[in-house]
């Protein structure tokens, strides 16, 4: 770890508080990193869904988009939590800033559409009281996570945005996982079957986000960032991506999860188990050996990604 960036974390640790950069600072920077279209995009995203539907879904296909988009953006906030990290410990921090700029970009929108409906995205605007009050709660945080993901991705290492995103990320974690049970709740459909259904959607599209999650830990670990409970949080990851994974492979009535319901499933989630064994043989070596190179570092991420297309691969088969 560079000097420079210990004396970053001593202040995110701390309380240290530094002034946030002017708007124009902060483009400015991004600009230098290659990245002023992407920021641009994302303002025009977030300022501007597309909330008039034509030719709108029908009540089926809106429901489980609905369902599939509130469980991808668990996802989306480990992922740019992730990619933001990797820019604090100056591991290919270029790439991983355009990553976490774009994942900004793709959360505020998905964010905005969730609540107004979306053309593109076959959405019709949220109507349930509950629901909506969740997006509220999510729309909170995120005023906050989101500048300061953008900061870091600018290599605008201050204390301030460093601490935000080290202690936000999983707070909206926590609103999205309470916004997914009202999403369920409202778009499950009635009957058993149904419900169970958008249960098993919704572990299914958990583990998107724990592949994320799980290189995030590590990374944090890296930073030696308050390791004892980084560590049991990535342990716990650990066990509970093995679970469902095994109770997505064979059922789970007692936990309302359904067995594949087709062979295309069942394939999927075969293959997206052997990614997880290969991740998962990384995960433990990074545990027993905390001083990999870069190198490793960068294969383990890249291999959390594989594990996140296979598993919404196999999400995309469930809603065929």
């Amino acid at each position: 770890m560079s000097i420079f960036l210990a004396v970053r974390l001593t202040g995110v640790l701390t309380g240290g508080r530094l002034p946030r950069p002017w708007p124009l600072a902060l483009f400015a920077r991004f600009w230098r990193i290659g990245v002023a279209h992407a920021c641009l995009a994302l303002l025009l995203a977030g300022a501007w869904p597309s909330s008039a539907v034509s030719g709108a879904p029908d009540a089926a296909e809106n429901a489980k988009n609905h369902i599939n988009l509130a469980a991808r953006q668990r996802m989306l906030s480990q992922q740019m939590a992730r990619d933001a990290c990797f820019v604090m410990a100056g591991i290919d921090g270029d790439r991983f800033a355009g990553k976490a700029v774009a994942t900004v970009q793709r959360f505020g929108s998905t964010l905005a559409a969730l609540r107004s409906g979306d053309e593109n995205l076959r959405l019709l605007p949220e109507t349930d009281p509950a629901v909506l009050d969740a997006l509220t709660e999510v729309d909170a945080l995120w005023a906050t996570l989101g500048p300061a993901v953008l900061q870091i991705a600018a290599h605008d290492l201050h204390s301030v945005p460093m601490r935000q995103l080290i202690e936000l990320n999983m707070t909206v974690l926590t609103r999205l996982e309470a916004m997914m049970v009202e999403v369920r709740r409202v778009h499950s459909g009635s009957g058993e079957d149904a419900a169970d259904f958008a249960v098993t959607v919704s572990i299914a599209g958990r583990q998107r986000m724990l592949s994320q999650k799980m290189s995030k830990d590590l990374c944090l670990l890296m930073l030696d960032i308050d390791p004892v409970s980084t560590r049991a949080a990535l342990e716990e990851s650990i066990v509970l991506f093995e679970t469902s994974m095994r109770d997505l492979m064979t059922g789970a009535p007692e936990r309302g999860i359904l067995p594949p319901p087709k062979a295309q499933v069942t394939r999927q989630l075969g293959k997206a188990d052997k990614v997880w064994q290969d991740f998962l043989v990384l995960l433990r070596r990074s545990l027993d050996t905390p001083d990999q190179s870069d190198i490793d570092r960068v294969r383990l991420a890249n291999l959390s990604n594989h594990l996140l297309l296979e598993m919404n691969s196999a999400v995309m088969r469930y809603l065929e």
